[in-house]
């Protein structure tokens, strides 16, 4: 990564992959539907907010909904503001993130190099 980072450019840069949006969005929905601690919230922490004498089907559509609701603004907003950093910082920083990283695994290295059992 560091010797890389000396060296000039062979290709120009190329653009990400775009994806269609319907795709994008239902790849983020399956992955995080799969997530362990999604499962964790809706069983251990959502029924705290359920009351036993109201209609629990209702309640825990309404719960459900504004989770999602508010999960996705954030992620969305998460995911705008990384890309529109990732444009901006990537060419500035580019060679001073590999240098680091490069340097990070070689202290990685010598670190397990050194380590007695």
């Amino acid at each position: 990564m560091i010797r890389r980072t000396f060296t000039a450019p062979e290709e120009a840069p190329r653009e990400p992959k775009q994806e269609p949006g319907g795709k994008a969005f239902w790849k983020g929905l399956i992955t995080q539907g799969s997530n362990p601690k999604l499962l964790g919230y809706f069983t251990a922490i959502l029924p705290q907010f359920i009351d036993p004498a109201g209609r629990i089907g209702f309640q825990v559509l309404i719960l459900a909904l504004s989770s999602f609701i508010i999960e996705f603004c954030v992620l969305s907003a998460y995911a705008a503001l990384g890309a529109r950093a990732g444009r901006l910082a990537a060419p500035v920083l580019k060679h001073w993130l590999h240098r680091l990283g490069g340097a990070l695994l070689i202290g990685a290295g010598v670190g397990l190099a050194v380590i007695r059992k």
